[in-house]
């Protein structure tokens, strides 16, 4: 099994506030008198401010986001400006975003994420013991001989995805900017996490696009000639089981363990309960098909001739991604659009992925004929 960090560490879960660098060692000391709230809420105010009025706001404002004096960029350990033109997005903003980019990618919220720092290349580590058993000794007996742990290693880099441009009027952006910025961070995020979702299930790899899901997942089931848009509940079976048990001991409700799909292919299930009578789905949230939770990606290939199109097993041991928080740019266009008095934002976000344990996870796949 692969090494990685336990389940629920904050380290690797992308909903956990942070501040860049979090993990690697601690914050040093505010500075006397100043608390890390307020300087958190003083920059967030700042930062709205820009938002409704760029270069145009107030000149306390601007101060505030350029500066960095010593104990600050050690307290942040980030510059608080991009090379892009931007600032850095304050940690309420952020959180924001990365909602919108959790409800909108199935992916994001099933596998090991890993939030860094930087999109520095990354060597993540990896080691398959699953065939090693141990032994039993008798009495003053000499243990056997020693089995070598061969170690892998997973490269994980960062490849930059944007939100495209979304633009809005001067007096909606200025008038109602504490309304406006809840919205606005969630559409940013949600574009982010569609296109994420799409490649991290779908990415051909080789050095352009991350390692997706479905290219990469070992089938654990194929259907018989005649399943190029059915499946039976004799397949649904075989595919779970095509899992190491290992894997597939788990809460219900963990999290980690089930099944993904498009609608589509739900609905293909659907109907194969139907047609054997026999209890597959059980309605609610989450949904449930043979008793374990069910996700709705439609970047999983629809029902097709030799298409895979579900997949089972531990997401968070078999998949891992490597998402950059820190590094979230977000860009406000205004001279470019001030003959029409709008204000143009698109946000950036770095995101890598790999297969990361192949014995976590199989897929479905329907016949070729």
């Amino acid at each position: 099994m692969t090494t990685r960090y336990e389940y629920g560490d904050s380290r690797n879960d992308p909903r956990a506030p942070r501040r860049p660098g979090t993990g690697s060692r601690p914050a040093p000391a505010t500075p006397p008198g100043v608390s890390a709230a307020t300087l958190d809420r003083d920059y967030a105010d700042a930062y709205r401010a820009w938002l409704a009025l760029g270069e145009n706001a107030p000149r306390s404002a601007r101060e505030r986001l350029l500066q960095v004096s010593d104990w600050e960029s050690e307290y942040r350990d980030l510059s608080l400006t991009s090379a892009a033109g931007g600032y850095t997005v304050p940690p309420q903003l952020l959180d924001r975003i990365t909602a919108g980019l959790l409800r909108a990618s199935a992916m994001a919220r099933s596998c090991n994420v890993v939030p860094m720092a930087s999109a520095e290349p990354l060597s993540w580590p990896a080691v398959d013991d699953t065939a090693v058993v141990g032994e039993r000794l008798t009495e003053a007996a000499t243990i056997g001989a020693s089995v070598d742990v061969t170690f892998g290693a997973r490269a994980l880099g960062g490849y930059m995805y944007s939100s495209k441009l979304i633009k809005a009027s001067f007096q909606l952006v200025r008038d109602a900017t504490r309304a406006f910025e809840p919205w606005l961070a969630a559409a940013l995020g949600a574009r982010i996490g569609r296109i994420v979702n799409a490649e991290l299930t779908n990415g051909t790899g080789g050095g352009t696009q991350p390692a997706g899901l479905i290219p990469n997942v070992t089938v654990g089931k194929q259907g018989a000639a005649g399943s190029t848009v059915t499946i039976k509940y004799d397949d649904l079976i075989d595919l779970i089981h095509s899992v190491d048990p290992e894997y597939r001991e788990l809460p219900p409700d963990s999290g980690l363990l089930g099944f993904q799909m498009s609608d589509t292919a739900l609905k293909m299930v659907r109907k194969a309960q139907e047609a054997s009578g026999k209890e597959i789905i059980t309605e609610g949230i989450p949904l449930l098909v043979l008793g374990y939770p069910t996700r709705v990606n439609n970047s999983i290939p629809v029902p097709a001739a030799s298409a895979k199109t579900i997949v089972f097993g531990n997401f968070h041991a078999g998949f891992l991604a490597r998402s950059v928080p820190a590094d979230t740019i977000l860009l406000r266009l205004e001279e470019r659009y001030g003959d029409t008095l709008t204000v143009g934002f698109i946000a950036f976000q770095r995101w890598d992925a790999v297969i990361d344990d192949p014995r976590a996870l199989r897929a479905w796949q329907q016949s070729a004929t």
